[in-house]
């Protein structure tokens, strides 16, 4: 289980993408550890334990619209993924 206390430490954007399919994290343990980063992100991709090979275009497309929102790149947003 994860600690808690130990993710407040965490002082930078923080993106987590979870698949629904996922055995070994599942996605309440992914929750509470973003409950715990302060102003962290989490994706929930239709996938399992490997999303970038399970799912790839979704995958390189939520981590390339995280990284267009850090750079505020114009005209790309989170609500365009879906």
């Amino acid at each position: 289980m994860p600690q808690p206390e130990l993710f407040s430490k965490l002082q930078m954007k923080t993106l987590i993408v979870i698949g629904t399919e996922e055995a070994f994290c599942t996605v309440k343990v992914a929750e509470v550890v973003q409950a715990g980063i302060l102003g962290s992100e989490l994706i929930i991709h239709n996938s399992g334990h490997f999303p970038w090979i399970e799912d790839k275009e979704q995958f390189a497309r939520t981590v390339s619209l995280s990284v267009c929102q850090l750079l505020k790149v114009e005209g790309y947003t989170r609500k365009s993924e879906r």
